[in-house]
């Protein structure tokens, strides 16, 4: 099963839903890698994925036009000093 599916079940709790969800795992460890035209982590296990979703799902959210949503240029690792 989806790791994000369980979450989102187990959090339907009267007492988990008292607190935020921690989606910090493998931060800082992340990276542009070129070769692959994405971002990948250093670390084994990471939340990149769903921390850029929702970092993408949040300018969405705050725009009031399709003018104002940020682009999503690709940074190079030298670029965007992670490399």
């Amino acid at each position: 099963m989806e790791n994000w599916q369980e979450c989102t079940r187990t959090c339907q709790g009267v007492v988990t839903r008292r607190y935020p969800l921690n989606y910090q795992m493998g931060m800082g460890q992340e990276r542009f890698d070129d070769d692959l035209g994405a971002w990948a982590s250093n670390s084994r296990f990471s939340e990149l994925n769903p921390r850029r979703f929702y970092e993408r799902w949040a300018q969405l959210m705050s725009a009031d036009s399709w003018a104002e949503v940020p682009s999503l240029p690709v940074p190079s690792a030298a670029a965007s000093g992670l490399g």
